[in-house]
């Protein structure tokens, strides 16, 4: 995962520097740099008063991780993935202070949306189940950093601790090495990838079509 994000940020980073007006207006590596070191002092408090309740008031710290998903967020579609380095312009110029408030305001309200979501821990169960029997995901030393910049390095680590601990508490049985085989096939196949999104790099989409 520390390759896909790293992928996105350098995906985009070749579109904006394509572009005279962008690459002129924003330098999206030193920006991921510059947001990610409003938190080298560690976490900022944020204060958030429910707007549909003014009563209801929510004290508590955002982390460099709630930057690195906000980064990764944003790339999920064209119009997020656009507006990201002048999101990123728009924090680090804010500072500490105004990048608590707008983090803040987006971790408290999914807070509160989240006590009337529908839960769906089957899906989640299943997902894990799959992982966690075909490659599970041992320790954070696992995760390949080779060649990435440190969001996606926090992306790639966060992830995996995750995962490891999906893995030990869902204990399914690991299959064995013998089923790691790529698939092949003589059927024409269209491989679907987004060229903006990071949970479908198109690089991936392409080592599928080199193993086919």
């Amino acid at each position: 995962r520390a390759l896909d994000a790293q992928w996105g940020i350098d995906n985009l980073t070749a579109l904006c520097e394509a572009d005279e007006k962008c690459i002129a207006t924003f330098d999206i590596p030193a920006l991921v740099d510059a947001a990610l070191a409003l938190f080298d002092n560690g976490p900022l408090p944020y204060t958030y008063t429910d707007p549909g309740d003014p009563s209801l008031t929510i004290e508590g710290e955002v982390t460099v991780q709630d930057m690195v998903g906000l980064i990764y967020g944003q790339q999920g579609d064209r119009i997020g993935a656009m507006s990201l380095p002048a999101t990123l312009a728009q924090l680090t110029e804010g500072g500490a202070e105004a990048t608590a408030q707008i983090l803040g305001s987006i971790k408290a309200s999914k807070l509160l949306a989240s006590r009337e979501a529908a839960n769906s821990p089957m899906a989640l169960l299943m997902h894990v189940a799959m992982v966690c029997s075909d490659d599970p995901v041992h320790s954070v030393d696992e995760v390949n950093i080779e060649g990435v910049g440190k969001y996606a390095q926090l992306f790639g680590q966060a992830g995996a601790e995750e995962y490891a601990q999906f893995c030990s508490l869902i204990d399914v049985q690991e299959l064995p090495d013998s089923t790691d085989v790529a698939v092949t096939t003589d059927v024409p196949a269209l491989l679907l990838s987004g060229d903006l999104d990071v949970a479908t790099p198109t690089f991936r989409s392409q080592e599928v079509a080199d193993a086919l």
